[in-house]
């Protein structure tokens, strides 16, 4: 079977308005929403496959792939706070991974026993489920503190990536699905009383759906159809299917 990647992206231009006490300054910048990866399935028709028990014989879909950025060297740095107090963070050498997205962002974050950020007169001012790390919006790069959990409200602080230090910084694959956009999947769940059984199930950000699928056969090669989706079963056991694609549904 073959995958192909496609990378969807987009750029919009937004202004960002600044709010302290009585004082408003507007700006605008380009910033770039998050970008995600399609997997399109192309099944080798008329080929003789096979699939164990509890594997995947069919997968497509938009999803935001994983990714980590390798710290190579400790690294500190003062980023403006609440009042504009710069407090200090440090990250000790390791990955970061993609944890979380915004509509524009991709945030990497430290293992929690890998990275400080303190507050004077406050001493650790994280706590578990907080990001110390960096986050990135198409070009633009910047260390960023999300100590949400620890304030118990939304508060993030960041600042900006020297362009001449974004390329020690740039993030890898790690084969890893962040986050399903629209994800269909049809699992081999086993075979037993003259039955076969399929789960088909579909992802998408507000929804989640599933069926099960359940087929006689009786020994003979047996067309199948799941969501427009079709194969033939030409054996199988409570081990392994082997079967053979007939019809594809074109992508979404």
């Amino acid at each position: 079977m073959e995958f192909t990647m496609k990378r969807n992206k987009s750029y919009k231009t937004v202004s960002i308005c600044l709010l302290f006490l009585t004082t408003v300054a507007c700006s605008t910048t380009q910033i770039t929403p998050v970008d995600y990866k399609y997997r399109e399935f192309k099944a080798p028709i008329a080929t003789s496959l096979t699939v164990d028990t509890g594997n995947e014989l069919f997968v497509r879909g938009a999803y935001i792939e994983g990714e980590a950025i390798l710290i190579k060297e400790q690294v500190k740095k003062l980023i403006p706070g609440a009042m504009g107090i710069p407090f200090p963070i440090t990250i000790d050498p390791g990955k970061l991974t993609l944890r979380s997205t915004s509509s524009n962002w991709k945030y990497f974050c430290g293992e929690i026993d890998k990275v400080a950020a303190s507050f004077p007169g406050l001493g650790s001012v994280i706590r578990s489920g907080d990001c110390v790390g960096i986050r990135i919006s198409g070009n633009k790069m910047q260390w960023v503190v999300d100590n949400s959990n620890y304030n118990g409200f939304t508060t993030i602080y960041k600042s900006n990536i020297k362009n001449s230090e974004i390329n020690k910084y740039s993030p890898t694959p790690n084969n890893q699905v962040l986050k399903a956009i629209n994800y269909e999947k049809i699992i081999f769940e086993g075979f037993y009383g003259g039955q076969v059984y399929f789960e088909w199930e579909k992802i998408s950000q507000q929804s989640k759906e599933s069926r099960q699928f359940i087929f006689d056969f009786n020994g003979d090669p047996t067309i199948v159809g799941i969501k427009g989706q079709q194969f033939k079963i030409l054996d199988v056991n409570n081990v392994e299917l082997k079967y053979e694609w007939v019809k594809i549904k074109p992508s979404m």
